[in-house]
């Protein structure tokens, strides 16, 4: 499955935005990996050109894991980036606005 940096401006001038990592087969699962945090509408995406990963500390907080919260993240800063993700959202080039599905698709 392909690998997408996605970004979401959230100053007029650019400079600070939200960047993430989503994984999807297509471009209708892809709108809603990224909706879950942010308007897919509003988004530039860039695809992975090689693979990466993101490893996260977390701790068990219960033995069931059933529950909703067997495990947390420890904190923002306990995570740590792959290299061709990094890559991707420093790089200023290849950023696109996708063309989403038509809206009935997404309903």
């Amino acid at each position: 499955m392909p690998a997408y940096a996605y970004r979401y401006r959230t100053e007029p001038d650019g400079k600070k935005y939200f960047a993430g990592l989503a994984v999807a087969a297509n471009l209708l699962e892809l709108f809603w990996c990224i909706d879950e945090f942010v308007d897919p509408f509003c988004c530039e995406i860039k695809r992975l050109k090689r693979g990466t990963a993101i490893i996260l500390t977390c701790e068990e907080v219960s033995d069931d894991p059933k529950e909703d919260s067997f495990f947390r993240l420890v904190g923002n800063d306990e995570a740590e980036f792959g290299e061709a993700l990094v890559d991707a959202i420093n790089e200023e080039s290849g950023w696109r606005k996708p063309k989403w599905p038509i809206y009935e698709d997404l309903a």
